[in-house]
Parts: C-alpha cells; sequence; structure tokens
C-alpha cells in the first residue's frame, strides 16, 4: 500500500482524502474475479491476438505513456490474486484489441468461443456491473485506468456521449483520490507518480476533447493543468496549450449562440493564441515501419494525432464565421483559415490512416476527417463572387471517400464510415451535375414525395443542408459532359445553412446518424443549395433549442453521440 508521499500527492490546508492504492472493500472478491475471468481468453489467445495488429499498443503509448510490448503484463494465473480492477483492466484490452483486428484476420485461429462482437460486448458489460458502477473498487488507479480504458473503447467504437460519461466518471474519482494534488513534475518522480500524472493528463485532455465534440461545458478548469508545471510556469507542452485552446472555444460557443462582434473579437485572441504553438511539418517519415510496436512509430503516431487536434481546433473555431460568410468577404480570414486546417485535418487522417495500415478502429476519427471533407465542399458549392479552391481540394476529398469506402465495405459494415460517404458523394454528384446515386440506401434515408427536387442533409456542426434543383430555361447553360472533371464553377450555385456553433448542438446522435433524404429527380442542370428563407449563410437561431438529430429512427439505430 503506497503512502501520499509516496505518489508524490500535495497536501491542502483542507482535510487530505484517503489516497490509497486500493481501498478495503467488504465485497467478494474472489466472485467478481471468477466472473471476470471466466471471459479471460487462454494465455496462447492472448499471446496470438496481443499480435495479430499492434494498433491497440499505439493507444497504450499514447494515453497512458506505457510502452509494454506484450497485451497483458501479467498472466492470466497471476491475475486470479490480483486485485479485479487489475482484471476488469485485462479484459478491458482484450475488447480494445478485438475491436482493432485488421480486415479479413483469421478470427477462428483465436479459438474464442463466441464472435468477437459478441466476446467484446461481453466484456464491456461485465466491467460496466462489477467494476465501474462500485466506488469501492475504482477508488484506485487501476479502478481509474478502467473508466480511461471504457472512455477509449466508446470513443473509438462512435459513441461519444458514453466515452464523455465515462472520462467525466474518471476526472471526479481522479480528484477523490486526489490526483489533482500531484506534486509539479520532477526528475526524482517514481514509476506510480508518473503513471498518475499520465493518467491524469490525458482525461482532462479527452475531457475537453469531446466536451467541444458534443457541445458540453468541460470538467475542470485551466488550473489543473497549472499546478502541474508550479505556480509560476505556464503549461508547456503543445498538447496543456492545445488543451486550454479547447478550453476558450467551448466556452465561447456556450456564451454565444450567433455571430456577433464580440464573437468575432473572441474569436481573434483565441486565433492569435492558438497560431502562436508551433507544429511540426506536416510531411510524415516514409522510413518508419506501419506496421509493430516500434517507439518510434508510437511518437509519430502521437504527433500526427497532435497535429490533428491542432488543425480540428483551428477549423472549428472559424467554422461559424464560414458558415457566416456567404459570397461577402467580411469574414473572408476565417473562411480561408477554416479551409487550410481543414485540408491539413484530411493531411493528418489520411497519414494516421497509412502509418496504421488503414486498420484502425476510430470511428471519431473518421467523422474528423469527415467534418473537414464537408468543409471544402460547401465551399466548392458555394455562392458565386466567392474565391474557389484548387483542385487539390477535390483530391482530399476523393481521399477522404476512398478511405471511407474501404471502411464501409467492411463486415459488419461501419455505420459512420457508410453515412458519410453517402453525404459526401451526394454532395459531389450535386457538383457534376448529376443526380445523386444512392449508396446502399442505408438505414435512415427517405424521400420526400412532398418536396421534389430537394435534398435535405442533417450533418453534425453544419445543420440542415437543401439542396434545391431546378431547370435552366437557356439550353447553351446545360451541364457538361459526364466526363468533364468536376469544376464548381460550371454551376449557379447559392447556399444557406441552418446551424449552430457545435456547442450549441445540445444533444446530437450517434456518429451513425447522419441522414440523406433523396427526391426523385430527373434533371439536375442548376443546382443551388439553400437553408431556410432567410439571408444566405445564416444561423437558424430554433436550432440551437431543437437539433435536426433527434432519435426517431427506432431502437435498432446506435442513437446519441
Amino acid at each position: 500500500m503506497l503512502t501520499q508521499k509516496q505518489l508524490g500527492f500535495r497536501r491542502s490546508d483542507a482535510s487530505p482524502p484517503n489516497i490509497t492504492l486500493y481501498s478495503s472493500t467488504s465485497r467478494d472478491w474472489e466472485k467478481i474475479r471468477y466472473d471476470l475471468l471466466a471471459l479471460l481468453p487462454s494465455q496462447s489467445t492472448l499471446e496470438r491476438l496481443g499480435e495479430a495488429n499492434s494498433c491497440w499498443w499505439l493507444v497504450r503509448a499514447q494515453c497512458f505513456k506505457d510502452y509494454e510490448k506484450s497485451l497483458l503484463s501479467s498472466s492470466r494465473v497471476a491475475l486470479s490474486d490480483f486485485h479485479p480492477a487489475m482484471t476488469a483492466k485485462a479484459l478491458l484490452w482484450v475488447a480494445i484489441c478485438l475491436q482493432q483486428l485488421p480486415r479479413g484476420f483469421d478470427v477462428d485461429s483465436l479459438e474464442l468461443g463466441c464472435s468477437p462482437n459478441g466476446l467484446i460486448a461481453k466484456c464491456i458489460n461485465i466491467v460496466a456491473m462489477s467494476i465501474s458502477s462500485d466506488e469501492t473498487l475504482i477508488m484506485n488507479i487501476d479502478g481509474l485506468e478502467c473508466l480511461v480504458l471504457q472512455g477509449i473503447f466508446y470513443n473509438n467504437d462512435g459513441k461519444l456521449r458514453s466515452a464523455w460519461l465515462s472520462y467525466r466518471r474518471a476526472l471526479n474519482v481522479a480528484q477523490i483520490i486526489g490526483l489533482h494534488r500531484l506534486a509539479p513534475e520532477a526528475a526524482q518522480d517514481s514509476e506510480s507518480t508518473s503513471r498518475a500524472r499520465h493518467i491524469w493528463n490525458h482525461i482532462i485532455y479527452a475531457d475537453r476533447y469531446l466536451s467541444l465534440m458534443l457541445g458540453m461545458y468541460h470538467g475542470i478548469t485551466d488550473v489543473a493543468l497549472d499546478s502541474q508545471c508550479g505556480l509560476s510556469e505556464k503549461p508547456n507542452t503543445s498538447m496543456d496549450l492545445l488543451c486550454c485552446i479547447a478550453g476558450s472555444i467551448i466556452e465561447r460557443n456556450q456564451r454565444l449562440t450567433q455571430v456577433t462582434p464580440a464573437m468575432v473579437r473572441i474569436t481573434q485572441t483565441i486565433d492569435s493564441e492558438l497560431l502562436s504553438i508551433d507544429t511540426p511539418p506536416l510531411a510524415g517519415d516514409s522510413t518508419i515501419s506501419t506496421s509493430g510496436k516500434s517507439v518510434e512509430r508510437a511518437q509519430s503516431y502521437n504527433e500526427l494525432m497532435t497535429q490533428l487536434w491542432h488543425y480540428q481546433l483551428l477549423a472549428w473555431l472559424h467554422l461559424p464565421l464560414l458558415l457566416e460568410s456567404g459570397a461577402q468577404r467580411r469574414y473572408d480570414y476565417s473562411r480561408q483559415s477554416c479551409l487550410e486546417a481543414s485540408r491539413h485535418m484530411i493531411t493528418c487522417y489520411i497519414s494516421i490512416r497509412q502509418l496504421t495500415a488503414d486498420s484502425f478502429c476510430c470511428k471519431s476519427l473518421d467523422f474528423q476527417a469527415f467534418t473537414a471533407a464537408v468543409t471544402l465542399m460547401i465551399n466548392l458549392l458555394g455562392p458565386k463572387g466567392r474565391p474557389r479552391s484548387s483542385s487539390d481540394d477535390w483530391l482530399a476529398v476523393e481521399g477522404v471517400m476512398a478511405i471511407l469506402e474501404k471502411l464501409a465495405e467492411g463486415q459488419p459494415p461501419d455505420k459512420v464510415a457508410t453515412r458519410g460517404l453517402v453525404v459526401l458523394q451526394t454532395l459531389k454528384d450535386v457538383a457534376r451535375g448529376n443526380k445523386p446515386t444512392q449508396i446502399g440506401a442505408p438505414e435512415g434515408l427517405s424521400t420526400d414525395d412532398k418536396e421534389p427536387g430537394r435534398i435535405k442533409i442533417d450533418i453534425p456542426y453544419f445543420g440542415t443542408i437543401s439542396l434545391v434543383c431546378g431547370m435552366r430555361s437557356d439550353p447553351s447553360e446545360q451541364q457538361e459532359p459526364d466526363n468533364v472533371p468536376p469544376h464548381p464553377l460550371l454551376f449557379d450555385t447559392g447556399i444557406a445553412v441552418n446551424t449552430a456553433p457545435s456547442s450549441q448542438m445540445g444533444i446530437i446522435p450517434e456518429l451513425s446518424t447522419t441522414q440523406v433524404q433523396f427526391t426523385d429527380i430527373v434533371h439536375w442542370p442548376e443546382t443551388r443549395l439553400e437553408i431556410g428563407p432567410n439571408d444566405i449563410w445564416t444561423f437558424g437561431t430554433g436550432l440551437a433549442a431543437s437539433p435536426p438529430f433527434l432519435p426517431d429512427f427506432g431502437d435498432d439505430w446506435d442513437l446519441g453521440f
């Protein structure tokens, strides 16, 4: 049992919490361990599973700074004598590893006794019921890691609300056991202190990330980061600085629901702070292997994830002003900044996919790339009189679509990739002047016979996009042949969007619920995009209170972020 002094905790004038590695309990640990161990695969299966894919190891290295290459640090036999939280943690690593199995992997060789998805569900459920819900079992570092691993699993699976709840509970538990009072980092930190510090920092980062994605308030102030650096220092790591900026964007979005002079001023201030952070070059290192468990690969993965987060913050900082800009030049700086950041996001995304050999399962990552591609498409279909993007934007969008198409073809099909691909293909078809093609018509897509000539697309963070199509009266203005490369200047296009800042979306659904409504349209020679009867690119104030992503598709849908 470790004392506060051994763990490096600082006491305050208030009564200190009871900080121990494990707390005493009257629960029947033997019964809990027995139930958990019953789901753990054999030692030989665990070894094969750990070698089947290394993406789980990249996650471990990024989140915990743990470079242990074995899936489990302890044998199956040894776990029978450990705290139940350690056994639960082992099960969660098994679930994450199964989640990351590459497509086409010979699952039968693992001899699991059930399907991988079946075992994953059992592992997640038993840990949630027997460990995570019992405060006597999670008030320790291993219990805290269980909550974090649950959050990682849910985030990878696209269940951002569940991930947010897991991390928010972890944030509260971490404070109860005193991690918020860790002494500033020192060279003589013990292994236990370093472990606690990494977990604490990761929880704060994840809370900011998920809170921004979901439109929630973040769970702790920047003081939590300042305290790790000493009283006279400022956060000096890129992630600490980005975390503070994410908090500023969240606070701006919570305070302001429309573009106003106050929002513009706050945006300019945050933009200045964000641009002061140096970012490494975007070009990836082609000499790093795309497989295996090397420190160099883990560092490259971490750098790419940090860069992606940097550019996502920049894009989402300026997105409300981009949506407000229309054909006006008033917010042209924000429009250009948002577009450039979106291009960099896609570059990072493709590099991450290459580094992980396209086998990394992370639906929130795919959704980030999807939002960047939608941003570029909206600009390509934008109003006349606005500077256009280069042909590289089409290549970037098609690069995202190629990855999403590969993911959508997997078994089982990826809902996020499938719906994202439908939206991008629809926008691409419209840009070409063609009738949009329904790709597989996944659940949630419907035809509205009452409004012929209109396509309605609901997208988180962008609102409802309606594509209204009509006929040109002048035959000379008919569309070009299909073999002509798409060029947005060929079309008379206007855009309007019912939208609100991301944090004003309120309750928005699972990543998999983006929906497209198709209408039966014969000719598409002229296209204009509009949203609502008001000015082009306006915020729909009612949308903040009544988001267009309501859970009305049935219980079989995986609803809610």
